[in-house]
């Protein structure tokens, strides 16, 4: 194994943190740790962001030497500030002579995360491949990222377009790759493994900072900040525990198939053994633990996906909700600063809002999706903040929170503009979920042991309120959940019919927005339906309105209170209220996709569960980490009921480290092949003379300094072809058709160029080839066995009846071969006359 790439990238990770750290320590002057565990993170962003834009805005070339200019000018900002001021120099000494050891636990935290898991991703098996993840996709983007003049990166799967997609996390990783000097598949795998540690480090210190709010001695506040990394980043859900239970014949087959969990191997018999059946590839299965009927009953073909950050790291996807993920823990700890500030009755200054709108936008460069889910956040905050310290919500604290949200999404779009100015989606508005509700059995599959740590949490924080009237008081709420939600969920039904029964008076096919089994029923039988599902099946919907009920009683009653005649009144505990916000906002993420889904080209709600799932996780295993230091510190009940309801989590929190340790060892077949970081390394051996193609382009590819287009056989969607442009991020004419349409919300550019590269590849017509590669300014023609196929399946058509022979001869009479392998051929297209 490589280990000086691992030694380089923890170097200048740690270098990203140094400069950074006198602005995180400035900025988030309110908690204890001052945000010393993300220092790497608001680094990494608040650099690459100015390389980013530099490079957009054409200042700055794509090379490492812009990346270290934009580091220095970081640093430059933070340390001169420091240097020219006592106060400043005072105050970092003070606190490094308090915190060291704080700072320690997370550095070890991270190094061991970091050095952990280049070995896991080192021995890990099926590295970059065409299916079962998005890794040729993100190859892709990365090669296409580092081979950029400057940005927007080129799209390698489009030629003259740049990446219509959330790609900061790609620029990320090219900014290290280019710093390291190391390859981009190995830059590939190291990725995955710094945003492990990066990740675990940042959970690690937003619960540090929780607890220590709450007055916790030094080693209570260390043991709860490592059990928020392990709760948010490695532990999983309760699939594997069932998994293994099954294999070894311990749990009934009849309970195996009333679960009902999708590929779940109830028809196989128990082998006696705790590893899972199924192979190598069994883990995946806990990426998909529902079941989403119809409403005739019958499973459709798109189950949500349900992953949570352990499994994608394990995956090894470098994905944008993955790739989010450290910065989705800055933007918490951020929340929890502006709480605080709300609290003590302090405004941000204007460059802490500044600074707070640019990290916080960033997370719609990320992945959009979490922007709207943590700017709630923090506004929340702010009103809780406002809340716990003042009792009561007034006009000026509902102006604030209008200000900060309009501030925020003014300097999302502001801060960012070159990414938006060439972004486009395929949402497409709001549906609502008409299929059968989720069942509470498979919910807990996913969530169990988070949803028990906060039913017990919340039940306690109300058993130690002694204001009389809090039970009823919870009851009104939980009634209010349940109305609400049951009105909210009638009137967007209600919408969404009127705007069918619209859409069919004018002559349109309402049932083409809905399943096409719902042709032969009226739409009143399907409203009738729909509700007669939810009423049969309410178990899911009675519990977390329950839970719901309970965290916004404890919310209320968090409020500052005075227990004799005469005495100030006493502020609730600090961190409690924010805890009691994260519960609440990450279980209505889960809730919500039981009544609405954002409308995309899947059709149903497969991608709202998975992007809502995963930061429902976050949010539930931060305040869990919390919620169990406090049910250990802060007894609520009697001993006996206490010591079974501990006893009773610890059980489902070791059932959740089932998953982590058997599918690491399935993931890496035991760490008994030769462990490499190199991510293709199996694409070279699987596919040697693609590879050779990929590195003679790579080192003689470029035309007189230009990044050169080529022509290779296009694809769908997880298929082998794309590979020549994915590995070399030297643009195709087309590639993955289809995830281009997800990325565009539209076929248009793919369908006008299909046609014409059908032509090229079977024609014959020496001079329309010709014609047509000038058109589309391509330099490299592929042709390999892949394309040989591809050709001959055309040809195969009656519409096409062409000669592969004779398709395949012409281009070696018009064009230039600068490059064999044993079967395959590498063009150079000549130059159209001026």
């Amino acid at each position: 194994m490589e280990w000086m790439p691992v030694f380089l990238w923890w170097f200048f990770s740690t270098f990203f943190g140094l400069a950074v750290f006198p602005l995180t320590f400035e900025f988030f002057r309110t908690l204890p740790e001052r945000g010393a565990a993300l220092a790497r993170a608001m680094g990494l962003l608040l650099a690459v962001y100015l390389f980013w834009l530099g490079s957009s805005l054409q200042f700055l070339p794509n090379t490492s030497g812009a990346v270290l200019f934009s580091i220095a000018l970081v640093a430059v900002w933070g340390w001169v500030r420091v240097w020219r001021d006592e106060q400043r120099r005072q105050s970092l000494k003070d606190f490094w002579r308090e915190r060291w050891r704080t700072i320690l636990v997370g550095e070890v935290l991270f190094l061991l995360a970091f050095v952990g898991w280049s070995v896991v991703r080192a021995y890990a098996i099926g590295k970059i491949m065409r299916f079962g993840g998005e890794k040729f996709m993100e190859i892709a983007f990365l090669n296409g990222v580092l081979n950029s003049p400057t940005f927007p990166p080129l799209d390698p799967w489009l030629s003259d377009f740049a990446i219509s997609y959330y790609y900061f996390g790609y620029i990320i990783a090219g900014a290290l790759v280019k710093l390291s000097g190391v390859l981009s598949a190995v830059g590939f795998d190291l990725f995955d493994a710094l945003l492990f540690a990066l990740t675990l480090q940042g959970a690690y210190g937003v619960v540090f900072n929780l607890v220590c709010l709450s007055k916790a001695n030094a080693r209570a506040v260390a043991t709860a900040g490592v059990l928020g990394a392990v709760f948010v980043a490695g532990m999983g859900n309760l699939e594997g525990l069932l998994e293994s239970l099954y294999a070894r014949g311990w749990l009934p087959q009849s309970f195996a198939r009333w679960l009902n969990l999708p590929d779940f191997p109830f028809n196989s018999p128990p082998v006696g053994s705790f590893m899972p059946l199924g192979g190598g590839w069994w883990w995946w299965r806990a990426s998909r633990v529902l079941t989403d009927l119809d409403l005739s009953g019958n499973a459709i073909n798109l189950n949500p996906i349900t992953e949570f950050p352990f499994f994608s790291f394990l995956l090894g996807d470098n994905h944008p909700h993955k790739m989010a993920l450290p910065f989705v823990l800055l933007a918490v700890l951020i929340a929890l600063h502006f709480y605080r500030l709300a609290r003590e009755d302090r405004l941000p200054t204007w460059m802490e809002q500044g600074l707070a709108g640019l990290m916080l936008g960033s997370l719609a460069f990320l992945n959009t999706w979490d922007f709207p889910i943590y700017l709630a956040l923090l506004l929340l905050a702010w009103l809780a903040g406002r809340w716990s310290a003042q009792g009561r919500l007034t006009r000026e604290h509902g102006l604030e929170v209008l200000r900060f949200g309009g501030l925020f999404v003014l300097a999302a779009v502001l801060f960012y503009l070159p990414f938006w100015a060439g972004f486009a989606s395929q949402a497409g508005g709001i549906l609502p979920q008409i299929f059968p509700p989720t069942r509470l059995s498979q919910y807990s599959v996913m969530f169990g042991h988070f949803l028990l740590i906060l039913l017990v949490f919340a039940l306690g924080v109300l058993a130690r309120r002694d204001e009389r009237g809090v039970w009823s008081l919870f009851l009104r709420h939980w009634l209010g959940w349940m109305v609400g939600i049951s009105l909210a969920y009638l009137a967007l039904l209600g919408v969404a019919a009127l705007t069918l029964q619209i859409n069919a008076a004018r002559g349109g096919e309402w049932s083409a927005f809905l399943h096409p089994y719902l042709v032969s029923q009226s739409l009143g039988q399907t409203l009738l339906l729909v509700l007669s599902y939810r009423l049969s099946n309410p178990w899911l919907f009675l519990v977390l309105t329950f839970l719901l009920g309970m965290l916004t009683t404890g919310l209320m009653f968090l409020r500052p209170s005075a227990t004799n005649e005469g005495e100030e009144p006493r502020a609730p505990d600090d961190a409690l209220p924010f805890v009691l916000l994260m519960a609440l906002l990450g279980v209505a993420l889960t809730f919500s996709v039981e009544f609405m889904y954002l409308k995309d080209g899947f059709g149903v709600r497969m991608n709202t569960v998975f992007k809502f799932y995963f930061q429902g996780w976050v949010l539930m295993a931060l305040a869990s980490a919390y919620a169990l230091w406090w049910l250990v510190n802060r007894p609520a009940f009697a001993r006996a009921v206490r010591g079974l309801a501990l006893g009773v989590i610890t059980l489902s929190l070791l059932g959740g480290m089932v998953y982590p340790v058997l599918a690491t060892i399935s993931r890496t077949n035991a760490f008994q092949f030769t462990p490499t970081l190199d991510a293709a390394s199996e694409f070279r051996m699987e596919n040697p003379e693609d590879w050779e193609i990929v590195q003679w382009l790579n080192a003689n590819g470029k035309i007189e300094g230009r990044v050169p287009v080529l022509l290779e056989a296009p694809g769908k969607s997880y298929t082998y072809e794309g590979r020549i442009s994915a590995f070399t991020g030297y643009p195709a004419v087309l590639g993955w058709a289809i995830h281009e349409m997800q990325w565009r919300g539209n076929y248009n550019e793919q369908g006008k160029r299909e046609p014409d590269i059908e032509t090229i590849y079977t024609t014959s017509d020496g001079a329309l080839a010709l014609e047509l590669l000038h058109k589309w300014r391509v330099d490299y023609v592929i042709l390999t066995n892949t394309e040989r196929t591809y050709i001959r399946e055309l040809c195969a058509r009656p519409e096409r009846a062409c000669n592969p022979s004779q398709a395949e001869l012409k281009f070696e009479n018009m064009l230039i071969p600068v490059f064999r392998t044993a079967t395959g051929t590498v063009y150079r297209v000549p130059p159209s006359l001026p």
